[in-house]
């Protein structure tokens, strides 16, 4: 299982070891917990505008969720093995900091209902925010949710960095 904090990070960081997962016939489930959708110099430069509103973002977000797909698609991956979380780009750190606790439930569901063998989570030393706040979000959810269950025994975790 894939946690990727934006649509891009898992084929940056981790194209290979998916190709390598397809080919060996490994269940991949990938999960997107941003939809990428508040990085506007990206959008203002493909777009050629400069002022972007919600309904902007919006689509970014949809194109962003397409392309990953693509993307995933062609490295092997079924798109039935996605799934987006949706949550705010930009401001993982500001939930982890003020209230995270329905995210940590939701991802905690998710570890617990595809029971997976290994976990592939970004680093804790990205310098991108968001990636390493889903990260201190991983851990806490192992640690409080999993602390006491042989699931974590099984688990291996592996750790990437994109930025």
């Amino acid at each position: 299982m894939l946690f990727a904090p934006h649509p891009d990070d898992e084929s940056l960081a981790c194209s290979i070891l998916l190709q390598q997962a397809v080919h060996a016939r490994a269940a991949i489930r990938v999960v997107y917990v941003t939809d990428g959708d508040d990085n506007p110099w990206p959008q203002r430069v493909l777009e050629r505008r400069w002022r972007l509103n919600a309904t902007d973002r919006r689509r970014w977000g949809r194109l962003r969720r397409t392309e990953a797909l693509a993307a995933l698609r062609v490295l092997g991956v079924n798109g039935s093995a996605v799934r987006f979380l949706a949550l705010p780009d930009q401001k993982l750190t500001a939930m982890l900091m003020c209230d995270c606790q329905s995210a940590l439930e939701r991802l905690a569901a998710i570890i617990a209902d595809w029971s997976p063998t290994d976990l592939v989570v970004p680093s804790i030393s990205d310098t991108h925010p968001d990636h390493s706040a889903l990260a201190v979000m991983l851990r806490l959810v192992l640690s409080e949710s999993f602390s006491a269950s042989s699931t974590t025994e099984r688990m291996g975790v592996w750790t990437y960095t994109v930025h």
